[in-house]
């Protein structure tokens, strides 16, 4: 069996241009897809280690996180400051960007 040379030449065109495809996909595939791997990133941050203590992130527990556009907001139940642990409990917000999985702030609420 015959290959015709433009035929050969489509394919060639063609597997190449799904492999560019498929790498178009894996780069912009988001770090952070779900509410899980998004309370991941939150709780590994290190503000928020130092505002409910690398000791105490359990006690945060459970988080909940809602998307808006690229960002995702958590927020942690109320724990006590690690400096002041006589001040009323405060919860605390964390917002990650859901492309990068980089955590764009963190602050006491």
């Amino acid at each position: 069996m015959k290959i015709s040379p433009m035929l050969l030449g489509a394919a060639v065109a063609l597997s190449l241009v799904s492999g560019a495809f498929a790498q178009i996909n894996n780069e912009k595939a988001k770090k952070a897809p779900d509410e899980a791997s998004a309370i991941a990133f939150a709780e590994k941050d290190s503000k928020t280690l130092e505002l409910i203590g690398a000791d105490k992130i359990a006690t945060a527990r459970p988080w909940t996180a809602t998307g808006h556009g690229e960002t995702w907001v958590i927020l942690s139940q109320p724990v006590a400051d690690p400096k002041n642990p006589a001040a009323p409990k405060r919860a605390i917000i964390v917002s990650v960007n859901a492309d990068t999985g980089a955590v764009e702030d963190v602050s006491p609420f």
